[in-house]
């Protein structure tokens, strides 16, 4: 049986955002990221690297987790910001018995 989160765990402010797209006036479609919720987090980094994607880029990503008290209406549509870094979600997994949701992302470009 997983461990139930507590709120001491939570220390972190994410920012979950979904993406809306909308016409110009001009008929062109424009897509654009608004906030979807903000919740407090356990952040858990997983996995840094750097490298060198042409002659003269240097590329970072980064994956990590982010444990938040359960939640059914999240989806790998969003993205989420913490500390000014926009993460990707790759996945979304119930902690327990609906105990928690462990968010999967990664960043790039750090």
């Amino acid at each position: 049986m997983a461990n139930p989160i507590q709120s001491g765990q939570l220390d972190r402010r994410i920012t979950i955002q979904s993406k809306s797209s909308s016409q110009n006036a001009i008929g062109e479609s424009i897509e654009s990221w608004s906030t979807f919720t903000t919740l407090w987090a356990k952040f858990t980094p997983t996995l840094g690297r750097e490298y060198f994607s042409n002659d003269t880029e240097t590329t970072a990503q980064a994956t990590a987790k982010f444990m938040v008290r359960y939640r059914t209406n999240l989806t790998n549509q969003m993205r989420v910001v913490h500390d000014s870094i926009t993460y990707e979600i790759v996945s979304i997994i119930e902690y327990g018995k609906r105990q928690g949701t462990e968010i999967l992302v990664r960043g790039h470009n750090l």
